[in-house]
């Protein structure tokens, strides 16, 4: 949670820092995963991001709607 806070906050070397923390401490919580994975998403790392979705069982084609999203501007479930 205090990632997903400082990541709010604006302070994304911080928030990048806790989650790779959380993640090694647990890397099997989905919950987190897909955290994990929307916020590098964020920061335009859609490889690491995949990963992280996939863990969760997101399918592909949901994780490259989600880039197509960003890179088009829009946000997150936007058509």
């Amino acid at each position: 949670a205090y990632a997903l806070v400082q990541e709010q906050l604006g302070e994304t070397s911080v928030a990048m820092r806790h989650f790779e923390r959380a993640v090694r401490l647990t890397p099997r919580d989905p919950e987190l995963q897909n955290n994990y994975g929307a916020f590098l998403c964020g920061q335009e790392r859609y490889t690491e991001a995949q990963q992280a979705f996939d863990f969760v069982g997101r399918g592909a084609d949901e994780v490259e709607a989600v880039i197509d999203t960003r890179l088009a501007g829009g946000r997150d479930g936007e058509s």
